[in-house]
């Protein structure tokens, strides 16, 4: 059964294009990370799902039906980069307007577990104007997460979290993925690695969308190389970039970072002839660096 539908959706405001074309289908709960450059239509995309819009063209269905405020109202959370709390309310009252709000049962023993879970238990008492950017951002995530919804979208729920909380975030939404679709939105590539199954690369247009285990990075390799300052000769990079294959060179400090495509014969044999025979660079050590998400963002996205 089909969760999320979207068929050749767009959105423009007056002559601006927000989204274009946009087909998407998913079909299963899981955790999905929605990345893209600031301006690349990720809030605009929650709206459109969560029917605070409407597109410009094309359907959005959700559960087999046709997008409505009853539908989303009944099925979907939504935790936004700010927090939005009453702040002379404490930390329990936020919590207990939203279990009578939308009526949700069990609501003390799901505030008692939530609360433990994120470690915000012994701060039930404490008004919110009194706790610190980290602390109201778990209040919010909290408050989402309470109602036990069928989908959850999330905008940057790892923002203003130390290590230790979002260590305790990543290991509840994998959680709560057994039974929600949980869509959330990130700069944070390396948490998007670690903590969604599937991603999509958006900029106007869904430049990429799959599972991140099945990502194909193909045969573009990174050396890294770690030398002696006073042996590097600046004329090396340009004859480094002339090797036929070899799509970017740069240098940090004293590192030399060479991108190449690997497919083309032997030319790491080639490259690292350039570097310690001709050129008799001081090398400390040779590192492959393995490729990440943020590579295929460059690739896909910028």
């Amino acid at each position: 059964m089909s969760i999320l539908k979207l068929e050749n959706v767009s959105k423009k405001y007056s002559k601006k294009i927000a989204l274009k074309n946009i087909n998407l289908s998913l079909d299963e709960n899981c955790i999905v990370g929605l990345v893209g450059p600031n301006g690349a239509g990720k809030t605009t995309l929650f709206r459109l799902i969560m029917n605070l819009i409407e597109p410009t063209t094309g359907k959005i269905k959700l559960w087999n039906q046709n997008n409505s405020t009853n539908i989303v109202g009944n099925n979907i959370s939504y935790c936004s980069d700010g927090d939005n709390l009453y702040e002379d309310l404490t930390v329990g009252e936020n919590l207990e307007f939203i279990v009578k709000a939308y009526g949700i049962s069990n609501g003390d023993k799901k505030i008692e577990e939530l609360s433990t879970l994120l470690d915000m238990d012994q701060e039930l008492n404490t008004q919110v104007k009194n706790l610190s950017k980290g602390m109201r951002k778990k209040v919010a995530l909290i408050r989402t997460l309470i109602n036990e919804t069928a989908m959850i979208i999330m905008d940057e729920p790892m923002s203003w979290l130390d290590v230790d909380s979002q260590k305790r975030l990543t290991m509840l939404l994998k959680s709560k993925s057994k039974n929600s679709l949980i869509i959330i939105s990130s700069h944070n590539m390396s948490q998007v690695e670690k903590i969604c199954d599937k991603v999509i690369l958006l900029n106007q247009e869904i430049k990429y969308f799959g599972n991140i285990g099945d990502i194909d990075y193909g045969n573009i390799i990174k050396l890294k190389i770690d030398y002696a300052k006073e042996s590097y000769n600046p004329q090396l990079k340009k004859e480094l970039i002339a090797i036929k294959g070899v799509l970017d060179v740069y240098s940090e400090e004293e590192t030399l970072y060479i991108e190449y495509n690997n497919s083309i014969g032997d030319i790491e044999n080639q490259i690292i002839s350039c570097v310690l025979q001709r050129y008799k660079l001081n090398v400390k050590k040779i590192n492959h660096i393995e490729k990440s998400l943020e590579d295929l963002y460059f690739e896909k996205v910028r």
